[in-house]
């Protein structure tokens, strides 16, 4: 009898992992732009809106190698 091939990961998962990676990136991005509205001064503002746009990016792209903890946080 052949030998079975080595047991493979589900997708759903590592999709699953993706879709909450999305989701906790722009919900960060969201309230990067929140504090930036109340922000004391302009750089300030500048230096939040900045953070919005990087979180906005990783977003769009895969998560990486580390993974959530136990509580599904990151």
């Amino acid at each position: 009898m052949p030998a079975l091939p080595p047991a493979r990961r589900s997708a759903v998962p590592e999709s699953d992992y993706a879709r909450k990676h999305a989701v906790t990136c722009l919900r960060l991005a969201a309230e990067c732009r929140d504090l930036a509205a109340g922000a004391a001064t302009p750089e300030l503002r500048a230096r939040v809106l900045r953070m919005a746009d990087i979180w906005e990016d990783l977003a769009d792209q895969p998560p990486s190698e580390s993974t959530p903890d136990d509580s599904g946080s990151y």
